[in-house]
């Protein structure tokens, strides 16, 4: 096999995958959606670490992740969503 046969586009198509693959396996599942500064939906949290006024901290299992702000409530919560409403000024990722 020649040089231009290893990298026909047949070839780098299966490369591509077996790479987005091994990446998306190490990631966590944790998915964000921030609405103005004022409300953010989390999917994929599994424990409330911390709660109060001014800070929430959600665990994903192998992710933490923390807001920091002013009124911070959480307007709902299940086994994996959680629903942050308040004036958000930071969200940091732990």
């Amino acid at each position: 096999m020649n040089i231009k046969d290893m990298f026909n586009k047949k070839n780098m198509d299966k490369i591509k995958i077996k790479s987005e693959s091994a990446i998306s396996s190490q990631i966590p599942k944790l998915r964000v959606e921030i609405l103005d500064n004022n409300q953010a939906i989390i999917e994929g949290s599994k424990s409330i670490l911390e709660y109060n006024d001014n800070c929430i901290r959600l665990s994903s299992g192998k992710l933490i992740i923390k807001f920091q702000g002013k009124l911070l409530t959480m307007k709902a919560m299940n086994s994996s969503s959680a629903i942050i409403e308040g004036k958000i000024i930071s969200i940091e990722y732990i």
